[in-house]
């Protein structure tokens, strides 16, 4: 997972550079920091654990932090194969493909995406940890 966070900040920032009228520096500094940030959380959030901790489900409904994160995983290849595919043959952000939220998204869209995403499962995988039946190790 960190491999395909570690390539989407690559590919985010070769196409920011190559379209560098469209972002400033300071956004793509921002940026690249936010996705390294994100990836960073999930490392940090799931070091560690044992594997009772991360098979753990606080209730059948629930997403155990294994489960997390391979939708984690599964997610970025989609956006990473999804960038790279669809919305690379065009400007950064003159390019738009479908996304999840119900509206297109242009790459650099796509990308702060894709931080967000792994931001708000980190979450999750932080209410799995702070369940009172959480194993202790």
């Amino acid at each position: 997972m960190k491999k395909v966070s570690l390539l989407l900040c690559a590919l985010f920032l070769v196409s920011a550079a190559a379209f560098a009228q469209q972002l400033t520096q300071v956004d793509r500094d921002k940026d690249v920091q936010y996705l390294q940030q994100t990836s960073d959380g999930v490392v940090a959030a799931t070091k560690g654990l044992s594997a009772a901790q991360m098979k753990f489900k606080p209730a059948p409904d629930r997403w155990s932090v294994a489960e997390t994160l391979e939708h984690i995983a599964v997610a970025e290849d989609f956006i990473f194969q999804n960038v790279t595919d669809k919305i690379m043959k065009a400007p950064l952000r003159e390019h738009v493909a479908d996304s999840p939220l119900g509206q297109p998204l242009d790459a650099y869209e796509w990308l702060l995406f894709n931080g967000a995403h792994s931001e708000r499962h980190t979450k999750q995988i932080l209410e799995v940890k702070a369940d009172p039946n959480f194993p202790k190790n």
